[in-house]
């Protein structure tokens, strides 16, 4: 079933320390300070009652890359267009939902030909930049092995019809391999060509560029700037 929650529920306990969301802080940093402000203060103070949207469409994407079959995708879609939402919400969720499958079904995937793909684990995954905690939740865990070596990656994926900017979108795979190098087992090695933010619904994937060190600069000006805001917001 479609995942909807009370709207009436107070403000959830907020962060001890600075939060952000991976995609979030892509926004952040691309955003203007009218817009920073609000992105922290969102941050700082996150509502209980969360919507999930594309919660069904979620757990067949995963599914369909952990188990490279094209009948997931189409077996979801067959369940959603039997759905009828009660409210413009659930129906535009529903509508938004099927298009989002069908996108995925039309989109080349064949790069990830010869990878172990494994759908991540539940817990938070979070790198600390500048004192602020990044939530980086890979949803997709990739790994080969080339000439001997474990090569390992991952899959971060934005299913939000806006969908995010070319270089939010190497943001987003950029933090995605800085969190495998500070997790990577001694056998592993990080490839930066296997990081992708996957942007659903215009079937683009982004790896991580080679070249980060000005973005870095960004991602971590970003973060002194989210720290100092957080106890004035």
């Amino acid at each position: 079933m479609l995942n909807f929650t009370d709207t009436k529920n107070p403000a959830k306990e907020r962060p001890k320390k600075p939060r952000i969301s991976v995609n979030k802080l892509a926004e952040y940093i691309s955003a203007g300070p009218p817009r920073r402000n609000k992105i922290v203060s969102d941050c700082k103070t996150p509502v209980a009652f969360i919507v999930t949207r594309y919660s069904e469409a979620r757990t067949a994407v995963k599914s369909y890359f952990e188990q490279n079959s094209p009948d997931i995708l189409n077996a979801a879609i067959e369940v959603l267009e039997k759905k009828e939402g009660t409210t413009d919400f659930q129906k535009n969720d529903i509508k938004n939902s099927i298009a989002l499958l069908n996108s995925l079904l039309n989109t080349d995937v064949s790069r990830f030909n010869g990878m172990e793909i494994k759908i991540a684990p539940g817990k938070d995954a979070i790198l600390e930049i500048k004192g602020v905690e990044i939530s980086v939740n890979p949803d997709l865990y990739l790994s080969q092995t080339m000439k001997g070596i474990k090569n390992i990656g991952a899959i971060k994926l934005s299913l939000t019809k806006s969908g995010l900017s070319s270089d939010q979108q190497k943001i987003v795979a950029l933090m995605t391999k800085r969190y495998l190098q500070a997790n990577a087992g001694k056998d592993e090695v990080v490839n930066g060509k296997m990081c992708f933010s996957l942007d659903a619904f215009k079937k683009s994937f982004t790896e991580a560029p080679a070249s980060d060190a000005q973005r870095m600069r960004a991602i971590e000006y970003a973060c002194e700037e989210i720290a100092l805001w957080w106890g004035r917001v």
